[in-house]
C-alpha cells in the first residue's frame, strides 16, 4: 500500500479460460465490502481496538478437490512433465508422445473456477469453530461476542483483518488460526497495510486510511504535471457533440485511468467521484473534451495527493445519512443524486449517480434520491447490529424543505405533485415505524451537495474537508430527539 517493496512472489496458475464453467453451478466467492470495512475500522478507532491483519501463503492449497460430481483435470506443459518425472521418475509413464502429461487435480489451484469458494468455505467453518458468526448484512464479516466486547473480522480472499477488545483476545485468535494453517502470515500494530490502503490508527479515537503507492502510480502512469484546485468546471456534465473522438490507444488510456480514478474515489477520496462518475460514463467513445476533464481530475490529485480520509464514531453512536439531488443537471434532463454515510467523522460510504429516471421539479428529484439512497443507511444499521455495534438511531438529512414535508406527510402535499409513485414514500413508512429521523440540513452544510455538481472552490473544499475526515454532527432537534 505504501510501495515499499517487500517480496516477490509466484504461483503455479491453471488455466480458467480452458474450464467449461457451466460445469459448476456454484462458484462464486465473497469478499468483504469497502463499507463494512471502513464502518469497522471507525468503530475500531473509537473503541481503541487491538488491530492486526493476516494472510495465508498458498492459501487455495489448503482445499480439497470435492470427489462428488465432475472432477478437474490439468496438462501440464512439457517443462513441468520434465519437473514432475525430476522429483518422481514414475511419472514418466504418464508422459504422452508430446511430452506433456494430464494429472487430476486433488488440491485446489489458484486459476480453478471452483478455488475461491472452496477456500471461502473452509475459512468460514475454521472461523466459526473457534466461536465466530456470520454477519448477515455481509458474508464476508464475521463477528464474536467476548465478556471484553465484540472481536470483529472482515476476510477478502485470502487476506483477513481483525478488531479486537484487546491485543491478548487479538493474539488468541491469530494463534487457533495459526494451529490450522501453520504459514500464516501475521501484522500487528497501529500501522498497517490492507487490500492496497494503509491504514494508521496512530491517533486515539481515529484511523487514517490513504493509498500513497497507487496514487503516485497513476499520476507517474499518466504523466500528470501541474495542479487544480477543484476537480471540475461547470461544463461538467455538458457533453460537446462536435469534439472529436480519441483514437484507440488513447481511449484505452482514459478508460483505464477513469477506472483507477473510480477506485480510488469509492474507498478513500470521495471527493474525486463526481467527475469520476461523469467520466466513467463515456468511456465507451470518449472524446477530446472528456480527455481534458480527466486531464483535470488528475491535475486536481497530483495537487491533493496526501489527502486522507478519517474516520471516527460518536460515543453516542448513530448513522447520518446525507442526501442531495441537482435537478436536471444532466444534457438528457436526468437529475444527479449524492450521498454520504457518517458514524460522527468522515464518510464511511459515498455515492455519486445519475438518476434513471426524468423528473419534473427538484422536491420530486430529492424525494427520488432520498428513497434511492435510504437503502445504504438501512443497510449500515443492520451491519452495526450484527457485529455487536448497534446504532441508536438512523437520521437522513436533506436541504429541501418540500421534501421533507413530503416525506413525513407519507403523500403528496399538492395536485402538482401527485403523480409521484407510492414507492417513493417509503421513508415515510420507516419513519413511522421508529427506524428513520428526516432532518432539515441546509444547503449550505449538507455535505451530499459536494456529491451532485462541481461547486465553487470555496465552499468545495469545506465540504471535502467534512467528507474526508469532519465531524458530523446531527441538527439540534434531531439530537434532542436521540437524546
Amino acid at each position: 500500500a505504501t510501495g515499499t517493496f517487500e517480496k516477490l512472489k509466484a504461483r503455479l496458475v491453471t488455466g480458467k479460460d480452458t474450464t467449461n464453467t457451466v460445469t459448476y453451478e456454484i462458484r462464486s466467492s465473497p469478499t468483504v465490502s469497502a463499507d463494512s470495512l471502513k464502518l469497522m475500522c471507525a468503530i475500531a478507532a473509537r473503541d481503541k481496538m487491538a488491530v492486526g491483519t493476516a494472510d495465508f501463503p498458498g492459501a487455495f492449497l489448503n482445499c480439497v478437490m470435492p470427489r462428488e460430481g465432475p472432477q478437474t483435470y490439468i496438462r501440464l506443459n512439457k517443462f513441468l512433465s520434465g519437473v514432475m518425472v525430476a522429483i518422481d521418475p514414475r511419472f514418466s509413464r504418464f508422459v504422452g508422445p508430446s511430452g506433456t502429461m494430464v494429472a487430476r487435480l486433488n488440491r485446489a489451484l489458484y486459476g480453478c473456477v471452483v478455488a475461491a469458494k472452496l477456500w471461502y468455505e473452509l475459512l468460514r467453518k475454521t472461523l466459526e469453530s473457534i466461536g465466530f458468526s456470520r454477519s448477515p448484512a455481509d458474508m464476508c464479516v464475521f463477528a464474536r461476542k467476548e465478556e471484553a466486547g465484540t472481536t470483529m473480522c472482515s476476510v477478502h480472499v485470502d487476506d483477513v483483518k481483525l478488531f479486537a477488545p484487546n491485543a491478548a483476545i487479538r493474539d488468541s485468535v491469530f494463534d487457533k488460526l495459526k494451529q490450522r494453517f501453520p504459514d500464516l502470515k501475521i501484522h500487528v500494530g497501529t500501522q498497517l497495510s490492507y487490500l492496497g490502503m494503509s491504514f494508521n490508527y496512530d491517533t486515539p479515537g481515529e484511523v487514517n486510511i490513504s493509498m500513497p503507492a497507487f496514487v503516485e502510480s497513476l499520476l507517474a502512469e499518466s504523466e500528470t504535471t501541474g495542479s487544480a484546485e477543484t476537480p471540475a468546471g461547470e461544463d461538467l456534465f455538458e457533453i460537446d457533440e462536435e469534439s472529436a473522438w480519441l483514437d484507440e490507444e488513447r481511449c484505452e488510456a482514459f478508460h483505464s485511468r477513469a477506472a483507477k480514478l473510480l477506485y480510488l474515489g469509492k474507498l478513500t477520496r470521495g471527493d474525486l467521484l463526481t467527475s469520476t462518475i461523469f467520466l466513467c460514463s463515456r468511456v465507451q467513445a470518449p472524446t477530446q473534451q472528456d480527455e481534458q476533464k480527466l486531464s483535470r481530475v488528475l491535475k486536481y490529485l497530483n495537487a491533493t495527493k496526501n489527502l486522507k480520509l478519517t474516520l471516527g464514531a460518536r460515543d453516542d453512536l448513530f448513522v447520518t445519512l446525507s442526501v442531495d439531488a441537482s435537478f436536471g443537471v444532466h444534457q438528457d434532463g436526468k437529475s444527479h443524486t449524492g450521498a454520504a454515510v457518517s458514524l460522527g467523522r468522515g464518510a464511511t460510504h459515498v455515492t455519486s449517480v445519475k438518476q434513471r429516471i426524468v423528473t419534473k421539479a427538484s422536491t420530486e428529484a430529492e424525494l427520488v434520491g432520498a428513497s434511492d439512497m435510504i437503502g445504504q443507511g438501512i443497510w449500515t444499521m443492520r451491519l452495526l447490529e450484527s457485529i455487536g455495534k448497534p446504532a441508536r438511531g438512523l437520521i437522513l438529512e436533506q436541504d429541501n424543505l418540500s421534501t421533507v414535508a413530503m416525506i413525513k406527510n407519507g403523500k403528496p402535499t399538492s395536485t402538482r405533485s401527485r403523480h409521484i409513485h407510492i414507492r417513493y414514500f417509503f421513508i415515510h413508512d420507516r419513519m413511522q415505524r421508529g427506524e428513520v429521523i428526516v432532518a432539515h440540513r441546509p444547503s449550505e452544510e449538507l455535505v451530499a451537495d459536494l456529491l451532485t455538481k462541481p461547486l465553487p472552490r470555496a465552499r468545495f473544499h469545506e465540504l471535502r474537508d467534512v467528507l474526508l475526515g469532519g465531524q458530523w454532527d446531527p441538527p439540534v432537534r434531531e439530537r434532542s430527539v436521540l437524546e
